[in-house]
């Protein structure tokens, strides 16, 4: 059984959160061209490095209430910049929404 939570006016269903996030393919589609815009912003604050691997994959996952969409380092090249430049949270920060 799904547990609401009440803030105020406000009502929050956890299980109609999770039903609306997993069931909507429009939005699924932005959740993933959001984490696609991430990757391309990450990818071009690093430097290159010669490969022809990409250096930042977007990968579906589940999380605990809903499924979403990660951004990870794919190459050791890009694994050592976001341990010391923290090129995902820039670019998620300047994704701007």
């Amino acid at each position: 059984m799904a547990r609401e939570y009440i803030w105020g006016k406000f009502k929050w269903n956890r299980g109609g959160y999770a039903e609306a996030m997993d069931g909507n393919a429009a939005l699924q589609g932005m959740l993933r061209g959001k984490a696609e815009g991430i990757a391309a912003r990450a990818t071009s604050m690093l430097a290159p490095d010669g490969h022809d691997v990409p250096a930042f994959t977007v990968r579906k996952c589940q999380g605990k209430l809903a499924k979403g969409f990660s951004v990870r380092a794919n190459t050791s090249h890009a694994k050592r910049a976001q341990a010391k430049h923290k090129l995902l949270t820039k670019a998620a920060l300047s994704s701007k929404g």
